[in-house]
């Protein structure tokens, strides 16, 4: 699946779950997006690595790799129905990033 298709996927599937009806809060929807990379921090502190993968009683998979999952898929769903082409952008920030100074001339 392209990128954009799954943007678009993304997207459908957050607005049938009630997600982003109506006009798109976009500070509650990035917060919501930091939520999820807490929980797999949390997920990092509980089991110490980021290849484990476990799933509960309804099958639902959890784990580091699952919430990065859901935190980019919070960030498609965002991008598509603010309707931002986020796989040009994407592309075109490597490219210019490809230019800088390592570490972009910070120290960390």
């Amino acid at each position: 699946m392209e990128f954009n298709d799954l943007q678009k996927e993304c997207y459908t599937t957050a607005r049938q779950n009630g997600f982003l009806n109506g006009k798109i809060d976009v500070p509650q929807e990035i917060l919501l997006v930091i939520c999820e990379l807490a929980e797999a921090t949390e997920e990092l502190r509980k089991f110490k690595t980021i290849r484990y993968v476990y799933y509960d009683n309804l099958d639902k998979p959890l784990g580091f790799e699952a919430e990065i999952s859901d935190a980019m898929m919070r960030l498609m769903s965002l991008s598509e129905g603010l309707g931002l082409n986020i796989e040009d952008m994407i592309i075109k920030k490597n490219e210019f990033n490809k230019t800088r100074k390592k570490k972009h001339g910070k120290k960390f």
